[in-house]
């Protein structure tokens, strides 16, 4: 009998240094539903580090576009901005041809 192991890896870095900050592995193949609980651990990581909801300073956290859902948008807020892609680039020999009017 023959197992293939399938896991999908969430990471979140620091932006200057590229410290892993947050760290997640399980075996659910969506990355959509791991965004809430990485937003979360970022917020409690703000809190630990004293910067409040109402802090100018915000953190901003940018995923690709296989976290992107309406409830995921509306996990923004409490000092995090999320920067989400709504959807896929064309490939190059496409932006070129729509770049050219």
């Amino acid at each position: 009998m023959e197992f293939d192991y399938g896991y999908n890896a969430q990471v979140c870095t620091e932006e200057s240094h590229g410290i892993i900050i947050v760290a997640d592995l399980t075996n659910d193949p969506a990355d959509t539903e791991h965004l809430p609980q990485v937003v979360e651990e970022v917020r409690e990581l703000r809190q630990e580090l004293g910067f409040s909801a109402e802090d100018e300073k915000q953190t901003q956290m940018s995923a690709d576009s296989g976290y992107f859902s309406a409830d995921n948008i509306k996990a923004e807020g409490d000092g995090i901005e999320l920067l989400i892609a709504s959807g896929r680039e064309k490939q190059k020999e496409e932006k070129e041809s729509a770049a050219c009017w």
